[in-house]
């Protein structure tokens, strides 16, 4: 009797997943391929469909997560631990501890072959990543954006000249906190620069088409950030011929100032007296009066710089 009530329960199971019976056989003959940031996956593991949901490895996130792994026979259990929380995993449970709180996954974790897969989806409250599934290409595509720590080639652009959609700039390296390289493409061509800063997320690269030097020819535009700190910003511009992929020179922006500004400071007993004389097409001359209570105040206004002069 009992023999004979084990076998209808494990027929009863056997037909409440014909789907996943069916999409398994699917994916053996042909598997999906495990795409990170535009590379293939090291692990030799493939994604899977269960039940209409995308299922990963989970060790394919020690390719660009800072996490540790942790795996407890006895009790079934697999820990992912990071600089600040550790993430509480059970095969078979669609309940993860998390923050010291459960959280719902999008479907249960599957014990296969003694490797662990959870559900794609389950990347982004892990690691801040995303995925995407190419029914087309048969893989699925890992974006582990801010939190990737491997030397990896991104193959998403970082930015695109505003209306000139051919014109875009990628990462040639990303390592860790810095971008080590980057890669300018114009309307399909591709050239590779040693600029190196580090990777601000707050501050991508910026990429313009202008004619900047008036010569009839539209230039591509770089302008990348150096450092930030409270209330200053640290960029760089490079200014590129499209045609020769040749660098412009630049001048400081001192140098620039010194051939359209002339100045002067001279000593009128208890003041300073300062006389600044513009160049250019509508030439115009200031002079002021600094006393002991004087302040100058430099700020930076759509990229340009402007001092303020206050005195009483």
């Amino acid at each position: 009797m009992k023999r004979w009530i084990a076998s209808v329960a494990a027929a009863m199971l056997i037909a409440a997943c014909p789907s996943a019976l069916d999409i398994d056989k699917t994916f053996a003959a042909a598997p999906l391929k495990l795409i990170v940031d535009g590379e293939a996956a090291l692990t030799p593991l493939h994604p899977f469909i269960n039940q209409n949901i995308v299922y990963i490895p989970v060790r394919v996130l020690t390719e660009f997560y800072p996490a540790g792994l942790q795996w407890d026979n006895r009790q079934k259990l697999l820990t992912i631990a990071d600089d600040s929380t550790s993430t509480l995993i059970k095969p078979g449970s669609q309940l993860v501890l998390y923050y010291g709180s459960s959280t719902a996954l999008e479907g249960k974790a599957i014990l296969r072959n003694g490797r662990m897969y959870i559900p794609a989806s389950a990347l982004n409250l892990i690691s801040g990543a995303d995925f995407r599934l190419d029914q087309e290409q048969n893989s699925v595509s890992i974006i582990s954006g801010s939190v990737s720590t491997t030397v990896r080639t991104p193959t998403e652009a970082l930015a695109a000249a505003e209306d000139h959609p051919g014109f875009k700039i990628y990462a040639a390296l990303k390592d860790k906190t810095a971008y080590k390289g980057y890669v300018l493409e114009v309307n399909g061509r591709k050239h590779k620069y040693d600029w190196q800063t580090y990777r601000d997320l707050s501050h991508p690269p910026e990429l313009y088409y202008a004619d900047v030097n008036q010569d009839g020819q539209p230039e591509a535009v770089v302008i990348l950030t150096l450092g930030t700190g409270t209330g200053i910003v640290e960029q760089e511009i490079h200014v590129i011929n499209p045609q020769t992929w040749q660098e412009l020179a630049v001048p400081e922006a001192w140098e620039a100032a010194s051939q359209l500004v002339t100045s002067s400071i001279t000593a009128d007993g208890k003041d300073m007296l300062v006389s600044l004389k513009l160049a250019g097409a509508l030439p115009a001359q200031v002079e002021l009066r600094l006393r002991t209570a004087a302040m100058i105040r430099i700020s930076a206004e759509q990229q340009v710089l402007v001092q303020l002069l206050t005195t009483e």
